[in-house]
């Protein structure tokens, strides 16, 4: 379940995905430590940690990143404003890593990329 954080929250998560953009390991762990909900919805922008982290390139950072964010009991299926699981932003931007890594960890295909073969295709995926 995504929760919306209100606006005064709004520059703190505007920051923590800043961060996670430019892969900025020392200010993105600290911040993520005081985020008062690992699952926040920015309000404007509609996406949380997890779904920036999962539109960028797997690299040591993004997989340090998703260990952690797994630790901290992250959401590996919820939803952006419009729907989007991270699980549709990784296949969406051909992350192949990303996308193996969600599944191992309960990520859900939606039938938004998927409608014939709900559970079928990210085992494609995985081959």
């Amino acid at each position: 379940m995504s929760v919306e954080l209100n606006h005064s929250n709004t520059s703190f998560l505007d920051d923590i995905l800043e961060c996670i953009e430019n892969e900025d390991a020392q200010r993105v762990y600290p911040l993520l430590e005081h985020l008062p909900d690992i699952n926040a919805v920015h309000p404007e922008l509609g996406i949380g940690v997890i779904h920036a982290a999962a539109a960028i390139p797997c690299t040591r950072f993004t997989r340090d990143l998703f260990r952690n964010l797994i630790k901290w009991n992250v959401d590996v299926n919820s939803t952006t404003g419009e729907g989007y699981s991270p699980l549709d932003i990784a296949v969406s931007n051909d992350r192949l890593q990303t996308t193996k890594f969600l599944i191992k960890h309960g990520a859900q295909p939606t039938d938004r990329f998927y409608p014939d073969q709900h559970q079928q295709e990210p085992q494609i995926l995985l081959t």
